[in-house]
C-alpha cells in the first residue's frame, strides 16, 4: 500500500514521459518480489500461481530477468503438458487430458503458440 502511495505521488509530481528514480526503484522492487513469489510456487509445481505472479511482475517491469526466465520455464512446462494431454486424449482418458491441456493453456500468454495449440486441442475435445 505504501508503495502505491509513492507511485501515485510520483505520477502527480513527475511528467509521465520521465521515469523518476523512485518509480524505477519501486517497479524494480515489486517485479523482484513477484519474481521471488513465482519461484517459490513454481518449486511446488503450482504452475498457475507462478504464472499469475510472473505475469504481474512482467506487467510492472518487463525487463526483470527472474520474471522473464520464469515465464520461459512455464512455456517449457506447458509444452510438456500439451504433449501429455494430447497423448491422454488419444488413449481415451479425456478427463486427464482436459486437465493437462487446460493447465498448459492457462500458464502461457494467449499469443503464444503453446496457448493456441492447447486451446485448439481443448476445443477438439469439446471444451
Amino acid at each position: 500500500r505504501n508503495l502505491s502511495l509513492v507511485l501515485n505521488a510520483d505520477k502527480q509530481l513527475v511528467p509521465s514521459k520521465i521515469e523518476s528514480f523512485y518509480r524505477k526503484d519501486v517497479k524494480r522492487g515489486l517485479a523482484g518480489l513477484f519474481g521471488e513469489l513465482g519461484e517459490e510456487v513454481f518449486k511446488l509445481r503450482h504452475f498457475a500461481d507462478a504464472f499469475k505472479y510472473w505475469k504481474r511482475g512482467e506487467e510492472i517491469d518487463n525487463t526483470n530477468a527472474v520474471v522473464l526466465n520464469g515465464l520461459l520455464r512455464l512455456e517449457k512446462e506447458a509444452e510438456e503438458l500439451l504433449k501429455a494431454g494430447k497423448s491422454l486424449a488419444s488413449a481415451g482418458k479425456l478427463v486427464d487430458a482436459r486437465a493437462k491441456l487446460t493447465l498448459a493453456r492457462d500458464i502461457v500468454k494467449p499469443g503464444r503458440s503453446t496457448h493456441k495449440e492447447a486451446a485448439a486441442a481443448l476445443k477438439k475435445l469439446g471444451q
